[in-house]
């Protein structure tokens, strides 16, 4: 089981790595954002398979709250690999907030 405070540190440093991105030249966000995408599916993939292991009864509503938080930044990132005109550095900076409060 992974403890919930491992998972606000790994939230943490990804949104620093989201912080770090937002600085640069487009090439360069994607190269980062490439590795940030398969961080937080590796974390949300964990997460899920955490929570199938709990009893439904003894599921944490913070574990939860995690996941959905997660899953946000996720989709949010990938809006930004996927612009429909250029790099959406907002997107970028609403992910690391949403982390920053997982």
């Amino acid at each position: 089981m992974m403890p919930q405070d491992s998972v606000t540190e790994r939230c943490r440093q990804i949104a620093e790595k989201l912080d770090r991105s937002a600085q640069h030249d487009p090439r360069e966000i994607e190269k980062e954002l490439d590795e940030v995408e398969r961080e937080l599916v590796r974390l949300r993939d964990e997460l899920i398979i955490q929570r199938r292991r709990e009893d439904p009864a003894a599921a944490s509503a913070p574990g939860q709250t995690k996941l959905n938080h997660i899953n946000v930044a996720l989709s949010l990132v990938v809006a930004v690999e996927y612009p429909v005109t250029s790099i959406q550095r907002t997107a970028l900076k609403q992910a690391r907030d949403v982390l920053q409060n997982c």
